[in-house]
């Protein structure tokens, strides 16, 4: 089984969140790293794999390489699954920033 996810990435972040889920199902996803080198790439696997409570070894970039737009692919998992753990991370983010001001 294999889901995919669409994600737009904006590199040279404070810090490395979901910040948007577009109507078309996009996650605009701020990375920390920088592209130099795939380091952002990294960076987003790296991330999705805790979010997901997955191994890296199951997420591949399939398209997008060294562009910001990229479509996931992610090994074993169901595509709902897959959303609720996004939507979670995203909920969890906004609400800590609703609580910070």
């Amino acid at each position: 089984m294999e889901s995919y996810i669409k994600v737009r990435v904006n590199p040279r972040a404070q810090r490395t969140e979901i910040y948007e889920i577009l109507p078309d199902g996009t996650y605009k996803i701020r990375i920390k790293e920088t592209p130099i080198k795939g380091k952002a790439n990294k960076a987003l696997v790296k991330y999705l794999s805790k979010v997901l409570k997955i191994p890296r070894s199951r997420i591949r970039i399939v398209s997008g390489d060294k562009s910001r737009e990229k479509l996931i692919s992610v090994q074993e998992i169901e595509k709902e699954q897959l959303e609720i753990y996004l939507s979670n991370a995203f909920k969890n983010n906004a609400d800590i920033l609703e609580k910070n001001g």
